[in-house]
């Protein structure tokens, strides 16, 4: 696993990130990410390429919850070697507290 706060990886589009997700997802990097939605909620989510997947978001082009609480930022991310190691974290990451999940962000131990 490697730790990245704002680096440009991934030269995919959401398109095959989806198609992705359903076929050779085990074999190429996912990340993990906490976008900063315009409402200072938190956002987690995962994908082979984040940037692209915050533009889309913030088109109206993703979650639901991107869109009830506006544009979003990526504030965090972590890289894993697999589709599966990243919804693990996402899954992990979902059921903590908030004040948790700042200090994951601010690099502060959860």
């Amino acid at each position: 696993m490697v730790f990245d706060q704002m680096s440009d990886y991934g030269e995919s589009n959401v398109s095959s990130e989806r198609s992705e997700s359903r076929g050779n997802h085990f074999m190429s990097s996912w990340y993990l990410y906490i976008a900063k939605c315009s409402d200072n909620s938190l956002y987690i989510g995962i994908s082979n390429n984040v940037d692209k997947r915050i533009v889309r978001h913030n088109q109206g082009d993703g979650a639901t919850w991107v869109k009830q609480h506006g544009a979003a930022e990526i504030v965090y991310r972590e890289l894993y070697q697999n589709y599966l190691e990243a919804r693990h974290r996402e899954m992990q990451i979902k059921k903590w507290s908030r004040v948790k999940k700042e200090h994951l962000v601010s690099g502060l131990k959860p």
